[in-house]
């Protein structure tokens, strides 16, 4: 058979070519045997705890209620909800009490997820990227790769793991409570013999486990973006469905923080946010460095243009920003972090303006400061480093955010419309703007690699 003639040019060396290839499909292997061999450990741990967890049930229903998510007037003592004020850590403290209750609650969906759950904390905390300088190198990603192995040895990154742990805990939380409703609704009034029943359960935890394990042992930091935006929107999202009225309005009519206000899932959105909050830090520390990088290349070509234009007071403060950029961007970040940390944490009370500031105002510092630092990246950073399909983007999005105040000032949106519109574009801005600095960043790493040996075999 010949060649087709438009493919005649490629390499022809396939034994060459081929080897990058192996070296995947082995690390692929290889994550499916470590993320089996959890699945199988899973799978045991959860059968003996089911066990013990439907001792004395002959038949054992799906489910009918998750403890944690009864109405206030429940038989859980751990529902007694406090008027809290201010910062609000003891509906969590209950929530959880209440949570780790659930393997007495007779149930095959309580149960597995509190094993799940346990299971996920205990082999994410194992595995956490312990194959991602392979994962790096496989897939020629050398700047994270250089970077992650200075990074892998220290101190943060064994923290990392448990922060990480944590998040995933609770995104999975979230993400098996509503596969277990709708399962419930497929398979109504589903139930098992005993030993049935913890067959089902302690499957179900494999499954999860093996899941998470396999995602775990190569998070890059383009995965912890995607785990940061999953756990918000899963949260919110289950919290937006087990929000009740208030004073005969719904979460939507009102504003998104409403949805956090029930005191059954109070805790909740209050556990989404902190939870998002840590993975934003984690994916700070990721970056970190590659922004210094592009602050630094960005400094140099705005001074040569800074003293082309002379001098004045308004060269100065361009010399300023110029050379506090990486400071500047950093602070902006983290403030909008602990924006939207206040969001989840402080319950506002109409006679307290420090609650009101610090629940209202950290949205909308939120809010504000994505949409500056967007214009920021658009107007201020050189063509070569980010470019202009990012510029433009970010200049579109801008005007997006701009347009949905406009049209919440005259009425046409009300401040759930808004939210939502600027918490998508955040999402999306930041994703975009995450994948243009990996890939600049890399794309300098793969060069200069290329430049050393074409050095060394010269």
């Amino acid at each position: 058979m010949e060649t087709p003639a438009h493919l005649a040019d490629l390499v022809v060396d396939a034994q060459t070519a081929v080897q990058p290839l192996r070296r995947a499909q082995a690390l692929e292997m290889r994550r499916m045997q470590i993320a089996a061999i959890w699945g199988l450990l899973a799978f045991v741990v959860a059968f003996a705890a089911s066990l013990i967890f439907f001792a004395g049930a002959d038949n054992v229903p799906m489910f009918h209620s998750f403890p944690e998510w009864e109405p206030v007037s429940s038989n859980f003592t751990a529902q007694t909800v406090p008027g809290e004020v201010g910062i609000s850590f003891q509906r969590l403290a209950d929530a959880f009490v209440a949570f780790l209750r659930s393997g007495d609650s007779d149930q095959i969906a309580a149960a597995s997820r509190l094993l799940s759950c346990a299971m996920i904390f205990i082999a994410v905390g194992f595995t956490y990227r312990n194959l991602l300088l392979e994962h790096y190198e496989v897939h020629e990603l050398y700047a994270q790769y250089e970077d992650f192995k200075r990074a892998s040895q220290t101190r943060m990154h064994r923290i990392s793991r448990l922060l990480v742990a944590l998040a995933l805990t609770i995104t999975n939380y979230v993400l098996f409570s509503v596969l277990w409703i709708i399962l419930s609704q497929i398979f109504k009034e589903f139930s098992a013999p005993f030993w049935s029943a913890a067959g089902f359960s302690a499957v179900s935890v494999a499954a999860i486990t093996a899941i998470f394990v396999y995602w775990s042992l190569t998070v890059t930091t383009r995965h912890l973006v995607a785990l940061g935006l999953l756990t918000f929107i899963t949260g919110l999202c289950a919290s937006f469905a087990l929000a009740s009225p208030e004073n005969g309005q719904q979460w939507w009519q009102a504003a998104i923080s409403r949805a956090g206000a029930d005191p059954r899932v109070s805790w909740l959105f209050t556990a989404t946010l902190g939870s998002v909050f840590i993975i934003f830090v984690l994916l700070w520390i990721d970056v970190d460095n590659f922004v210094r990088l592009i602050t630094v290349q960005g400094e140099a070509q705005r001074a040569l243009t800074a003293q082309a234009t002379g001098g004045g007071l308004r060269a100065s403060i361009q010399q300023w920003i110029n050379t506090h950029t990486y400071q500047i961007f950093r602070a902006l970040y983290f403030l909008a972090l602990f924006g939207l940390l206040g969001v989840g944490f402080v319950r506002t009370d109409a006679r307290d303006i420090g609650t009101l500031i610090a629940h209202t105002g950290g949205a909308t510092s939120a809010i504000i400061i994505f949409n500056i630092v967007g214009l920021f990246f658009a107007s201020w950073y050189p063509d070569p480093v980010l470019g202009q399909p990012f510029k433009r983007t970010s200049l579109i999005l801008v005007g997006v955010g701009i347009l949905s105040v406009v049209l919440f000032a005259i009425g046409v949106l009300n401040l759930t419309g808004i939210e939502l519109i600027c918490l998508l574009i955040i999402g999306f801005w930041l994703y975009l703007a995450l994948e243009n600095l990996l890939i600049y960043v890399n794309t300098l790493a793969l060069n200069a690699r290329a430049a050393q040996v074409s050095a060394e075999g010269a």
